[in-house]
C-alpha cells in the first residue's frame, strides 16, 4: 500500500522555512555568537559543560541585566547582548530537549517517544527555569507570577 503520485504527507509538521525565513538577521548574529565561542573554546563544547543548562540560563540571565542597563554590546566579543541571550536561550532549549528525549521512554522500552510521562531523571530543570525567571521577573517587574 502508498500513496499516490506526487503526494506529499507533511501539512501537520513544523513549518521550518518561517523560522528561517523570518528570522533570517535574528540567526546570523546569533551564529556570530557561536562561531565567537567555538573560537574562544572549541567547537560543540557548549554540549559538555557540567550543569549546562544552569550555566547557559545564568548566562542568559546575565547577559539580559547588562542589556536592560542600557550596554547593547557586550564588551569582550563586541557583540549585541541580545544575541548572546538568544544564543545561551537556544543552548538552554537544546539541552532541555536532549535530556527529554534520552530520558523519557514509553512503556515498549524500545523508544523514546514524548508520549511518555515516566522520566529516570532525578532533577527537574523546570523549578530552576522558573526560579530564575521569577527573579528576574520580580527585579524588573514588581511581579513573579510566571504561567
Amino acid at each position: 500500500m502508498g500513496t499516490d503520485k506526487g503526494v506529499k504527507l507533511d501539512t501537520e509538521k513544523p513549518r521550518m522555512d518561517l523560522v528561517l525565513r523570518g528570522f533570517s538577521h535574528a540567526i546570523e548574529d546569533i551564529a556570530d555568537v557561536g562561531t565567537y565561542g567555538a573560537h574562544k573554546y572549541t567547537d560543540d563544547g557548549w554540549q559538555s559543560v557540567d550543569n549546562g543548562i544552569e550555566r547557559y540560563l545564568s548566562a542568559m540571565i546575565r547577559h539580559y541585566l547588562k542589556y536592560r542597563q542600557g550596554e547593547m554590546y557586550d564588551v569582550e566579543s563586541e557583540l549585541p547582548h541580545l544575541s548572546h541571550m538568544a544564543w545561551n536561550a537556544l543552548a538552554v532549549l537544546e539541552l532541555w530537549e536532549r535530556s527529554r528525549t534520552v530520558n523519557h521512554q514509553c512503556s515498549c522500552g524500545e523508544c523514546s517517544c514524548k508520549s511518555s510521562e515516566e522520566s529516570t531523571r532525578e532533577f527537574d530543570y523546570k523549578s530552576d527555569i522558573d526560579d530564575n525567571v521569577r527573579s528576574i521577573m520580580y527585579a524588573f517587574y514588581g511581579y513573579d507570577d510566571i504561567e
